[in-house]
C-alpha cells in the first residue's frame, strides 16, 4: 500500500488485514505521520512492513542529491520517532528512478508489476476486477490506503486471491533468498 497513513482511510486496511490475517508492506509518506504514529505502531503490531515512500511524494528523478537524501532521511526519522524499526525499503512516488536516484538512495528500491489503478478508478468494482486479472504468482500489486475506494474492494480482492490458493506476504518476505542487490530494484518474481 503507498501514500499513507491517512487516518481515515488507513484503519479500515488495517483491520480488514488484520481479520483476513494478511500481511502488507506500507510504504508511507513522512509528512503524513505525524499525529498518525499509531496507525505505523498498529501496523509494525499486526506484523505488517513499513517502508519509505519519501517525505512528501515529488518525482525523484527531478531533484537533486541533496533534495533526495532530504526526503530519505526525513522519512526514516519520523517513522523511527514512531517507536518503530526504520523502514530499509523504498518505493518511488510514481516509479520514477534514473541512475542519479539509484546512486543517491542507501535503501533496497521495492517497485511493482501489478498496478490496478485504483488511485484512477470510480467504483470499486473497478479496482476488484484489475487486481483479480492482473494477480499472478510472485506478483506485487501496488494499491493505496488513502482511498475510502480501495478499502472497499479489499475484502473482495482477498476473498478471490486465497480462493485462486494465493499466500500473501510483504515486500521483505517475497524478496527473501532472491538476489537482489542492496540497490537493487525488485519487481516481484
Amino acid at each position: 500500500f503507498d501514500d499513507g497513513p491517512n487516518p481515515l482511510t488507513t484503519p479500515d486496511i488495517l483491520a480488514i488485514l488484520e481479520k483476513e490475517q494478511v500481511p502488507a508492506t506500507f510504504f508511507v509518506v513522512g509528512s503524513r505521520i505525524p499525529g498518525n504514529e499509531v496507525l505505523l505502531q498498529r501496523m509494525a503490531h499486526d506484523g505488517d512492513e513499513i517502508g519509505n515512500h519519501s517525505w512528501n511524494h515529488p518525482d525523484f528523478t527531478k531533484l537533486t542529491p541533496v533534495q533526495i537524501k532530504q526526503q530519505i532521511d526525513q522519512t526514516q526519522a519520523v517513522v523511527l520517532a514512531a517507536g518503530v524499526p526504520a523502514p530499509t525499503l523504498f518505493r518511488p512516488p510514481y516509479g520514477a528512478v534514473n541512475d542519479m536516484v539509484r546512486s543517491n538512495v542507501d535503501l533496497t528500491f521495492a517497485l511493482w508489476n501489478e498496478d490496478p489503478k485504483d488511485w484512477a478508478a470510480n467504483r470499486p468494482t473497478q479496482v476488484i476486477a484489475a487486481s483479480e486479472t492482473a494477480a499472478q504468482p510472485g506478483g506485487v500489486v501496488d494499491l493505496h490506503d488513502i482511498y475510502h475506494l480501495t478499502s472497499h474492494a479489499l475484502t473482495p480482492i482477498i476473498d478471490n486471491l486465497k480462493g485462486r490458493s494465493f499466500h500473501f506476504v510483504t515486500m521483505s518476505q517475497l524478496m527473501a533468498g532472491q538476489p537482489v542487490p542492496p540497490h537493487g530494484e525488485f519487481f516481484g518474481r
